[in-house]
């Protein structure tokens, strides 16, 4: 059984020294963590397409306070800007896993915007308000180190702090 003591393998290039102990068969096996992509392109994309499936506008809550957000800055209202981004309203769409763009006119005057997935706060319709509003933390922590081999022999102590 040669898959049982294959050599340990870094988890990504994000963690390259994270490793997970497993234990199959009463025999240890170091595998390394699942390191997936963050989800929220993927989810902004899905709930795009849902909202536009069912015939309703769909909305894109933006923090413009990222210096890589390239919106019209005369729309921004608390730091935030919200963008009509149905097929009728935006031209050259494009949601990538990094980033999203388009053209827009605003104030009859065309312009191209561009901002990273990560200012996306919230993706909804503006006729019922359905969507999904997204945390600062999406997921992407590393993951836990692993529990050390041996405990320490060292005995904790305490200060008295004036």
């Amino acid at each position: 059984m040669a898959w049982l003591t294959a050599a340990a393998a870094p988890c990504c290039q994000q963690y390259p020294d994270v490793f997970c102990n497993r234990i199959y068969f009463g025999v240890p096996f170091r595998q390394p963590p699942v390191c997936m992509n963050s989800s929220r392109p993927y989810i902004i994309r899905a709930l795009y397409e849902w909202i536009v499936d069912n015939g309703c506008t769909p909305y894109l809550l933006v923090d413009a306070n990222l210096e890589e957000v390239q919106v019209p800055t005369e729309y921004v209202e608390n730091g935030k800007i919200v963008l009509n981004v149905s097929p009728s309203a935006v031209r050259e769409l494009s949601f990538g896993n990094e980033d999203i763009s388009f053209s827009a006119r605003f104030g009859g005057t065309s312009r191209v915007l561009y901002f990273p997935v990560t200012a996306v706060l919230a993706v909804y319709a503006r006729e019922n308000g359905k969507g999904m509003m997204f945390s600062d933390d999406d997921g992407m922590q590393p993951p836990p180190e692993p529990a050390p081999a041996s405990p320490s022999t060292k005995k904790p102590s305490l200060k008295v702090v004036k």
